[in-house]
Protein backbone atom coordinates (compact mmCIF):
# COMPACT_ATOMS: atom_id res chain seq x y z
CA UNK A 1 0.00 0.00 0.00
CA UNK A 2 2.95 2.36 0.50
CA UNK A 3 4.91 4.52 -1.97
CA UNK A 4 2.10 4.96 -4.49
CA UNK A 5 2.58 7.96 -6.78
CA UNK A 6 -0.94 9.36 -6.75
CA UNK A 7 -4.02 9.28 -4.54
CA UNK A 8 -5.97 7.35 -7.17
CA UNK A 9 -3.24 4.73 -7.57
CA UNK A 10 -3.23 4.23 -3.81
CA UNK A 11 -7.00 3.74 -3.87
CA UNK A 12 -6.77 1.22 -6.71
CA UNK A 13 -4.49 -0.94 -4.57
CA UNK A 14 -6.62 -0.27 -1.50
CA UNK A 15 -9.75 -1.45 -3.33
CA UNK A 16 -8.11 -4.85 -3.74
CA UNK A 17 -6.90 -5.27 -0.18
CA UNK A 18 -9.66 -7.86 0.46
CA UNK A 19 -11.15 -10.51 -1.78
CA UNK A 20 -14.79 -10.39 -2.80
CA UNK A 21 -16.54 -13.40 -1.22
CA UNK A 22 -16.54 -16.47 -3.46
CA UNK A 23 -20.17 -17.59 -3.32
CA UNK A 24 -19.66 -21.06 -4.80
CA UNK A 25 -16.66 -21.82 -2.60
CA UNK A 26 -18.37 -20.55 0.55
CA UNK A 27 -21.48 -22.58 -0.21
CA UNK A 28 -19.45 -25.75 -0.73
CA UNK A 29 -17.53 -25.19 2.50
CA UNK A 30 -20.69 -24.72 4.54
CA UNK A 31 -22.29 -27.78 2.93
CA UNK A 32 -19.29 -29.84 4.00
CA UNK A 33 -19.43 -28.35 7.49
CA UNK A 34 -23.11 -29.27 7.80
CA UNK A 35 -22.28 -32.85 6.84
CA UNK A 36 -19.22 -33.07 9.05
CA UNK A 37 -20.75 -31.40 12.10
CA UNK A 38 -24.20 -32.91 11.76
CA UNK A 39 -25.25 -32.27 15.37
CA UNK A 40 -25.08 -28.52 14.82
CA UNK A 41 -27.85 -28.83 12.25
CA UNK A 42 -30.16 -30.93 14.40
CA UNK A 43 -31.44 -27.87 16.22
CA UNK A 44 -32.71 -24.57 14.91
CA UNK A 45 -31.58 -21.18 16.15
CA UNK A 46 -33.11 -17.80 16.80
CA UNK A 47 -31.58 -14.42 15.98
CA UNK A 48 -32.33 -11.55 18.36
CA UNK A 49 -31.88 -7.82 17.82
CA UNK A 50 -30.05 -5.62 20.31
CA UNK A 51 -33.40 -4.70 21.91
CA UNK A 52 -34.51 -8.30 22.32
CA UNK A 53 -36.76 -8.73 19.28
CA UNK A 54 -36.74 -11.98 17.33
CA UNK A 55 -35.56 -10.95 13.85
CA UNK A 56 -34.79 -14.32 12.25
CA UNK A 57 -35.12 -18.04 12.81
CA UNK A 58 -32.99 -20.80 11.31
CA UNK A 59 -34.91 -24.08 10.98
CA UNK A 60 -33.53 -27.38 12.25
CA UNK A 61 -32.50 -29.77 9.52
CA UNK A 62 -32.21 -33.00 11.47
CA UNK A 63 -33.19 -36.09 9.53
CA UNK A 64 -35.74 -34.25 7.42
CA UNK A 65 -35.75 -34.35 3.64
CA UNK A 66 -37.23 -30.84 3.54
CA UNK A 67 -34.97 -29.16 0.99
CA UNK A 68 -36.37 -25.71 1.79
CA UNK A 69 -35.21 -26.01 5.40
CA UNK A 70 -31.80 -27.23 4.27
CA UNK A 71 -31.46 -24.29 1.88
CA UNK A 72 -32.44 -21.76 4.56
CA UNK A 73 -30.04 -23.27 7.09
CA UNK A 74 -27.22 -23.32 4.54
CA UNK A 75 -27.84 -19.71 3.55
CA UNK A 76 -27.84 -18.63 7.20
CA UNK A 77 -24.55 -20.40 7.83
CA UNK A 78 -23.02 -18.70 4.80
CA UNK A 79 -24.11 -15.27 6.02
CA UNK A 80 -22.75 -15.94 9.51
CA UNK A 81 -19.44 -17.10 8.03
CA UNK A 82 -19.25 -14.01 5.83
CA UNK A 83 -20.03 -11.73 8.79
CA UNK A 84 -17.14 -13.29 10.69
CA UNK A 85 -14.89 -12.77 7.68
CA UNK A 86 -15.94 -9.11 7.52
CA UNK A 87 -14.65 -8.58 11.06
CA UNK A 88 -11.31 -10.17 10.23
CA UNK A 89 -10.93 -8.27 6.96
CA UNK A 90 -11.61 -4.94 8.63
CA UNK A 91 -9.28 -5.57 11.54
CA UNK A 92 -6.41 -7.19 9.65
CA UNK A 93 -6.57 -5.58 6.21
CA UNK A 94 -8.85 -2.60 5.66
CA UNK A 95 -8.00 -0.46 8.68
CA UNK A 96 -4.21 -1.04 8.54
CA UNK A 97 -4.16 -0.33 4.79
CA UNK A 98 -6.29 2.80 5.24
CA UNK A 99 -3.99 4.10 7.96
CA UNK A 100 -1.02 3.56 5.66
CA UNK A 101 -2.45 5.48 2.72
CA UNK A 102 -3.72 8.27 5.01
CA UNK A 103 -0.18 8.68 6.33
CA UNK A 104 1.05 9.30 2.77
CA UNK A 105 -1.88 10.99 1.02
CA UNK A 106 -4.57 13.58 1.69
CA UNK A 107 -8.00 13.03 0.18
CA UNK A 108 -9.85 16.31 -0.22
CA UNK A 109 -13.59 16.58 -0.71
CA UNK A 110 -12.96 17.97 -4.17
CA UNK A 111 -10.84 14.95 -5.16
CA UNK A 112 -13.50 12.52 -3.90
CA UNK A 113 -16.25 14.46 -5.66
CA UNK A 114 -14.38 14.42 -9.00
CA UNK A 115 -13.74 10.69 -8.62
CA UNK A 116 -17.42 9.99 -7.99
CA UNK A 117 -18.48 12.33 -10.78
CA UNK A 118 -16.24 10.43 -13.19
CA UNK A 119 -17.62 7.04 -12.11
CA UNK A 120 -20.34 5.63 -14.41
CA UNK A 121 -21.71 3.76 -11.40
CA UNK A 122 -22.65 6.85 -9.38
CA UNK A 123 -25.97 8.46 -10.43
CA UNK A 124 -25.37 12.07 -11.48
CA UNK A 125 -28.23 13.17 -9.24
CA UNK A 126 -26.46 11.73 -6.19
CA UNK A 127 -22.77 12.52 -6.74
CA UNK A 128 -22.54 14.83 -3.72
CA UNK A 129 -24.17 12.31 -1.40
CA UNK A 130 -21.96 9.42 -2.51
CA UNK A 131 -18.85 11.62 -2.39
CA UNK A 132 -19.65 12.76 1.14
CA UNK A 133 -20.21 9.15 2.23
CA UNK A 134 -16.78 8.16 0.91
CA UNK A 135 -15.02 11.28 2.21
CA UNK A 136 -16.33 10.63 5.74
CA UNK A 137 -14.50 7.31 5.68
CA UNK A 138 -11.21 9.08 5.02
CA UNK A 139 -12.03 11.13 8.13
CA UNK A 140 -12.58 7.79 9.94
CA UNK A 141 -16.18 8.79 10.68
CA UNK A 142 -17.77 5.50 9.64
CA UNK A 143 -20.70 5.83 12.05
CA UNK A 144 -21.91 8.90 10.17
CA UNK A 145 -20.89 7.57 6.77
CA UNK A 146 -23.08 4.46 7.05
CA UNK A 147 -26.20 6.63 7.24
CA UNK A 148 -25.36 7.92 3.78
CA UNK A 149 -23.93 4.67 2.43
CA UNK A 150 -27.00 2.46 3.02
CA UNK A 151 -29.50 4.56 1.01
CA UNK A 152 -26.94 5.36 -1.68
CA UNK A 153 -26.17 1.66 -2.17
CA UNK A 154 -29.90 1.13 -2.64
CA UNK A 155 -30.01 3.96 -5.18
CA UNK A 156 -27.05 2.51 -7.09
CA UNK A 157 -28.58 -0.98 -7.11
CA UNK A 158 -31.90 0.40 -8.36
CA UNK A 159 -30.30 2.43 -11.14
CA UNK A 160 -28.13 -0.46 -12.29
CA UNK A 161 -31.15 -2.74 -12.49
CA UNK A 162 -33.09 -0.12 -14.46
CA UNK A 163 -30.22 0.17 -16.94
CA UNK A 164 -30.59 -3.55 -17.58
CA UNK A 165 -34.32 -3.28 -18.20
CA UNK A 166 -35.62 -4.37 -14.81
CA UNK A 167 -38.91 -2.95 -13.52
CA UNK A 168 -38.12 -1.72 -9.99
CA UNK A 169 -41.54 -0.48 -8.87
CA UNK A 170 -44.84 -1.94 -7.77
CA UNK A 171 -48.39 -0.57 -7.99
CA UNK A 172 -50.66 -0.85 -4.97
CA UNK A 173 -54.44 -1.40 -4.98
CA UNK A 174 -55.02 2.35 -5.29
CA UNK A 175 -52.95 2.56 -8.45
CA UNK A 176 -50.05 4.34 -6.72
CA UNK A 177 -46.59 3.34 -7.90
CA UNK A 178 -43.95 2.68 -5.24
CA UNK A 179 -40.24 1.99 -5.54
CA UNK A 180 -39.23 -1.46 -4.27
CA UNK A 181 -36.89 -1.63 -1.30
CA UNK A 182 -33.37 -3.03 -1.38
CA UNK A 183 -34.29 -6.56 -0.31
CA UNK A 184 -36.85 -6.85 -3.11
CA UNK A 185 -34.42 -5.36 -5.63
CA UNK A 186 -31.68 -7.83 -4.74
CA UNK A 187 -34.11 -10.74 -5.07
CA UNK A 188 -35.05 -9.77 -8.61
CA UNK A 189 -34.21 -12.22 -11.37
CA UNK A 190 -32.06 -9.63 -13.15
CA UNK A 191 -29.86 -9.01 -10.09
CA UNK A 192 -27.57 -12.00 -10.69
CA UNK A 193 -26.89 -10.93 -14.28
CA UNK A 194 -26.23 -7.33 -13.22
CA UNK A 195 -23.99 -7.89 -10.19
CA UNK A 196 -22.81 -11.49 -10.45
CA UNK A 197 -23.43 -14.11 -7.76
CA UNK A 198 -20.45 -13.15 -5.59
CA UNK A 199 -21.22 -9.41 -5.34
CA UNK A 200 -24.92 -10.08 -5.03
CA UNK A 201 -24.32 -12.33 -2.04
CA UNK A 202 -22.07 -9.67 -0.51
CA UNK A 203 -24.77 -7.00 -0.89
CA UNK A 204 -27.48 -9.23 0.54
CA UNK A 205 -25.42 -10.48 3.47
CA UNK A 206 -24.29 -6.99 4.45
CA UNK A 207 -27.38 -4.89 3.81
CA UNK A 208 -30.48 -7.04 3.52
CA UNK A 209 -30.24 -10.22 5.59
CA UNK A 210 -31.49 -10.27 9.19
CA UNK A 211 -28.91 -12.92 10.10
CA UNK A 212 -26.17 -10.48 9.10
CA UNK A 213 -25.68 -6.78 9.94
CA UNK A 214 -28.85 -5.91 7.98
CA UNK A 215 -27.53 -2.38 7.53
CA UNK A 216 -30.23 -1.09 5.21
CA UNK A 217 -33.02 -1.95 7.63
CA UNK A 218 -31.07 -0.86 10.72
CA UNK A 219 -30.25 2.54 9.23
CA UNK A 220 -33.62 3.16 7.55
CA UNK A 221 -35.60 2.54 10.74
CA UNK A 222 -33.25 4.18 13.24
CA UNK A 223 -32.35 0.83 14.79
CA UNK A 224 -28.58 1.12 14.42
CA UNK A 225 -27.10 1.44 17.91
CA UNK A 226 -23.90 3.26 18.83
CA UNK A 227 -22.02 -0.01 19.21
CA UNK A 228 -23.22 -1.31 15.83
CA UNK A 229 -22.39 1.99 14.13
CA UNK A 230 -18.80 1.70 15.38
CA UNK A 231 -18.46 -1.99 14.51
CA UNK A 232 -16.69 -3.61 11.56
CA UNK A 233 -19.74 -3.76 9.28
CA UNK A 234 -20.00 0.00 8.52
CA UNK A 235 -16.26 0.07 7.81
CA UNK A 236 -16.58 -2.82 5.37
CA UNK A 237 -19.66 -1.22 3.77
CA UNK A 238 -17.67 1.99 3.24
CA UNK A 239 -14.75 0.07 1.70
CA UNK A 240 -17.16 -1.87 -0.52
CA UNK A 241 -18.76 1.33 -1.87
CA UNK A 242 -15.32 2.81 -2.51
CA UNK A 243 -14.26 -0.41 -4.26
CA UNK A 244 -17.35 -0.34 -6.46
CA UNK A 245 -16.64 3.25 -7.51
CA UNK A 246 -12.94 2.60 -8.20
CA UNK A 247 -13.62 -0.56 -10.19
CA UNK A 248 -16.30 1.16 -12.26
CA UNK A 249 -13.78 3.84 -13.26
CA UNK A 250 -11.17 1.22 -14.19
CA UNK A 251 -13.64 -0.81 -16.28
CA UNK A 252 -14.91 2.33 -17.98
CA UNK A 253 -11.36 3.43 -18.85
CA UNK A 254 -10.50 -0.02 -20.21
CA UNK A 255 -13.62 -0.09 -22.36
CA UNK A 256 -12.83 3.43 -23.65
CA UNK A 257 -9.28 2.40 -24.58
CA UNK A 258 -10.55 -0.70 -26.39
CA UNK A 259 -13.03 1.42 -28.34
CA UNK A 260 -10.25 3.83 -29.35
CA UNK A 261 -8.10 0.96 -30.56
Amino acid sequence: MSDKISEFEALVYFSGVCNIPDYASLKQTEKENMSQYFLSSLFGSTQYSSDGRVVAKTPSVGFSDDQDSVDVALDDKMVRSFSHEVGLNVQLSIIPALQQILSEHTFSKNFVFEMCDFSPLVPKSNVNLVANAIWLGFELDFSTAIHLIAPQIEKIVREQLKKHGAHTTNIDKNGIEHENGLSTLLDMQEAVAVFGQDKLFELKALFANSIGPNLRNEVAHGLLTDSAAYSASPVYAWWMLLRMVIHSIIVSSEESNEADN
